[in-house]
């Protein structure tokens, strides 16, 4: 049982909206009357109410599949989503610079910047030096599972520990996925040289150089949270810098995420990757086990029906496509390394 809401521009829907629709599809085991009460009774807005009401079938039950009467609750996952630029690589480039496509379409765009000339009126204006890349960006999506008791699940002034979960549980499945897809074969690819001053300075310009070719493009810089601590300490010369959340190192954003790897920094020119995003879909398992382990192998299952207790799934339609070499990683920026 789940329910699917539809992304669109409109953002101005209370941001604990997306917490209430998918308490209210778990309680209430899919998009039923009981959900919609549950919804109301929690505190939707009455934007949301509105459109879920006006899609009701008389009597419960659906319209149009699983999800169909919330797809025009497109305004609590929009401001959801950008609410997550600063725990998300993925979402800070989809709303601050990246080329935004409909997921599954083919999307054209330049890889070089063209070189224009000027000429008298009447003469053919000649374009240099530019190549046109045709790729498509499918759909991939991210899964991930927030389990709650249903005691703490039932009672309503949980929104808000529910809302923070699942912006952990969306940004770091989106994240873990996108920085693997996008570092593969980067423009630059270096070692960590030491944890001193001069080093990090010599390193860090190194990755921002090799993706700013032009000063069009728009940058940020992912970090492990092991880096950013060392980072932390390090003397930019701005003391703007922070080892969570985002913040900016050298002037450039910056984002912490545990989606690298240990001792990662990569610096992403987004103007060169497209992407799109497209719904949150939300289903429930109360019958399930699961293993608390994050390298799991399938043993030392915990019964979530044993322990009164249930599992949220929240799936991320999402897609991205790099269309040029905007992409420079630096390995090895731990405590153990070079000084």
């Amino acid at each position: 049982m789940r329910a699917a809401i539809a992304i669109s521009p409109d953002e101005t829907a209370r941001r604990l909206d997306i917490a209430r629709i998918a308490r209210g599809v778990v309680l209430g085991e899919g998009y039923t009357r009981e959900a919609v009460n549950l919804i109301e009774k929690s505190g939707a807005s009455r934007q949301l109410m509105g459109r879920i009401k006006a899609n009701e079938v008389p009597g419960g039950g659906t319209s149009g599949g699983w999800g169909g009467e919330l797809s025009n609750a497109d305004s609590p996952v929009a401001a959801f989503l950008g609410s997550l630029q600063s725990r998300s690589v993925f979402l800070w480039a989809l709303f601050n610079g990246a080329f935004r496509v409909p997921l599954n379409t083919r999307a054209v765009a330049a890889t070089t910047a063209p070189t224009a000339t000027i000429v008298d009126a009447g003469d053919p204006a000649p374009v240099s030096a530019m190549v046109l890349a045709g790729q498509t960006v499918g759909r991939r999506k991210a899964v991930s599972i927030v389990g709650m008791s249903n005691e703490l699940l039932r009672d309503a002034s949980s929104l808000g520990s529910l809302q923070r979960e699942l912006e952990k549980a969306v940004a770091r499945s989106a994240d873990a996925d996108f920085l693997t897809g996008i570092s593969t074969s980067p423009a630059v690819s270096i070692v960590s040289s030491g944890v001193d001053d001069a080093s990090i300075k010599i390193d860090i310009q190194t990755l921002i150089a090799a993706v700013n070719s032009t000063g069009d493009e728009t940058i940020i810089l992912a970090i492990a949270p092991d880096a950013a601590s060392i980072l932390a300490t390090h003397d930019d010369g701005h003391g703007e810098f922070s080892p969570t959340g985002l913040s900016r190192l050298y002037g450039v954003p910056a984002l912490v995420t545990a989606a690298t790897g240990s001792g990662v920094v990569v610096a992403i020119d987004v103007s060169g990757i497209a992407a799109g995003a497209e719904t949150v879909e939300f289903s429930r398992g109360s019958e399930t086990s699961i293993q608390m382990s994050s390298a799991p192998d399938g043993t030392a299952l915990t019964s979530l029906f044993a322990m009164d207790a249930t599992a949220i799934k929240a799936a991320f339609s999402f897609g991205y496509q790099r269309f040029r070499s905007s992409v420079a990683v630096m390995t090895g920026l731990t405590s153990g390394g070079s000084s």
